[in-house]
């Protein structure tokens, strides 16, 4: 039976490359999927699924299994969950090999967010390592810290690609003041921004008492925005309180649509992200791309894709690191403009092109054919599948 379906995935002359998990609300995973249908593959998106092995053999046989986001397959809500389902993925993971499939892993996250086990995570996740033809890092520095923390990946080869910007994602940005009219926020006070989903991880509390700071110190007229949507009930209670009676600190906790975000950066002077840990940021990417300067903690990716303005890095380890980012950022206000300039020329260099030259340059190292699928020999839709139009 093994062989008759090898045979079969050899059968056709399309390279056929299943990207999962896939969320059709993340441009992420819907641009690779674009660009490597541009360039002859045939590739697809799947939600993340226990038995996503056994749909991907039924409904697409793939040449290439392209794990994005690893912890969604793996990590559930108590250990004993994440062992079963771990058990599970892993096992799927062992037949698409021996059926030839090739397994690429991107490195978004070293951990997950919200791991009931963080050790028992570790060991799950470098038993997958040692079952990956290769893997993807979003920066030099992420492949380093990959290969320390997962053994088995030492002996894998490793592309990387730098994370792309979001030119021409999510549209064009209004004018400043036109962006703080709609937010009703005053047109000449600085506002300070940090954007994206509130969760444990990402300091933001931290950040409300270190703004507040600044402020009563004599930092002068500004506003601080955190908007995005509450995942972790504790942190966004962590974070009215240490807001609560301030005028200045405004917490949007809510869903942004995509056609927000633009006016939420025009309106600001700067970005912060506060991160507790983190390999890489896509919200710091999008940051760039619209001309912020970024105040970030000198970790992984960040440090690599900030370092033309390394003044508002911090070392995520020193107890008043944020704080004395924020202040040398309010000190050199006169140098935001240039910051952010040199962070949208950098973001603009990181095309979904030269991001897929990376990706192409691990799957040639899993051993991965050279694409050529004209449309007619496209693999049929299938249930389970997210074609990309």
């Amino acid at each position: 039976m093994i062989a008759r379906m090898a045979e079969a995935l050899a059968s056709n002359d399309c390279v056929r490359v299943a990207v999962f998990p896939h969320y059709t609300s993340n441009p992420y995973t819907t641009r690779l999927i674009d660009e490597l249908n541009g360039r002859g593959y045939d590739a697809r998106g799947f939600k993340a699924s226990k038995s996503i092995g056994l749909e991907l053999l039924r409904s697409f046989r793939p040449h290439v299994a392209h794990v994005q986001w690893v912890e969604k397959q793996m990590v559930r809500a108590t250990p004993d969950e994440t062992r079963r389902t771990a058990a599970r993925f892993l096992w799927q993971v062992r037949a698409l090999r021996l059926l030839g499939v090739k397994v690429v892993w991107t490195l978004h996250n070293l951990a997950s967010h919200d791991s009931p086990d963080p050790e028992l995570e570790r060991e799950v996740t470098n038993r997958f390592a040692g079952r990956v033809d290769a893997a993807i890092a979003h920066c030099g520095r992420a492949a380093e810290l990959a290969t320390q923390r997962f053994a088995a990946l030492r002996d894998k080869p490793i592309a990387v690609a730098m994370h792309p910007g979001y030119a021409g994602v999510y549209g064009d940005a209004p004018s400043k003041a036109e962006a703080r009219a709609r937010l009703s926020l005053e047109p000449d006070v600085p506002v300070v921004l940090s954007l994206g989903q509130i969760r444990s991880n990402k300091g933001l509390d931290a950040l409300v008492r270190e703004f507040v700071k600044l402020r009563d110190g004599g930092a002068g007229e500004a506003r601080l925005v955190i908007a995005g949507s509450g995942v972790h009930e504790e942190a966004v209670a962590a974070l009215r309180e240490a807001a609560a009676g301030r005028a200045d600190v405004r917490i949007d906790d809510r869903f942004l649509d995509d056609a927000e975000l633009p006016t939420y950066l025009a309106a600001a002077d700067v970005f912060v992200a506060p991160y507790t840990r983190s390999l890489t940021s896509g919200a710091v990417l999008l940051a760039m791309t619209y001309g912020l300067p970024c105040v970030a903690p000198d970790e992984a990716c960040l440090g690599e894709v900030l370092s033309a303005q390394g003044e508002l890095l911090y070392m995520p380890d020193e107890a008043n690191g944020l704080a004395e980012a924020l202040s040398r950022a309010f000190a050199m206000r006169n140098r935001w403009a240039a910051w952010g300039e040199a962070n949208a020329q950098r973001a603009a260099g990181w095309t979904w092109g030269s991001f897929v030259d990376g990706v192409e340059t691990a799957y040639r190292s899993a051993g991965v054919a050279t694409p050529s699928c004209p449309a007619s020999g496209r693999w049929p839709a299938a249930p389970g599948a997210i074609a990309a139009p």
